[in-house]
Formats: C-alpha cells, sequence, structure tokens
C-alpha cells in the first residue's frame, strides 16, 4: 500500500521447536519470538483530513497516522497429541 513511502526496517524472528514421543503419544514443544531486535518500525501510514466542526470556514489540515508492527513478541507453545 505505502511501499514506495515506508521506510526500510529491521526485524530478526527466532523460532525453536522439541519433538517428543511413544508409541502412545507425542509432544511438541516450542518457543517463537518476533523482533529479537525490539526495533519500532512503520507498518503503515494513514493520512485523514481533519475539519473543525464549530469553524465551517477553517483551512482542512492533513493528518499522517503511522501505524507500527509489535515489538518484541515472545510465544510459547505446547501441544499434546494421543
Amino acid at each position: 500500500l505505502n511501499g514506495n513511502r515506508l521506510p526500510t526496517y529491521q526485524r530478526l524472528d527466532f523460532s525453536a521447536a522439541y519433538n517428543w514421543g511413544n508409541a502412545r503419544s507425542k509432544g511438541k514443544l516450542g518457543l517463537s519470538i518476533f523482533n529479537m531486535l525490539n526495533q519500532k518500525n512503520i507498518g503503515n501510514i494513514r493520512y485523514d483530513i481533519f475539519r473543525p466542526e464549530d469553524d465551517p470556514l477553517a483551512v482542512p489540515e492533513l493528518i499522517r497516522i503511522e501505524q507500527f508492527f509489535l515489538r518484541f513478541t515472545p510465544n510459547f507453545f505446547i501441544e499434546f497429541t494421543w
């Protein structure tokens, strides 16, 4: 959407999983970390036009709204099957 206007960004993700099991059951334990560098990366830029309601002759103002990706996000999971 804003590919030509967005700044470059850095992100480092990590994921690891351990599988175990026997004849009756299996399992998986894992960890994933998104944005290990904890960078504040812009994901989208929106523009809005603001017009004061009480003054119809006022000049409209263009407002830039930056939406950011998630910062440091750890995730843990465990899965059992039998």
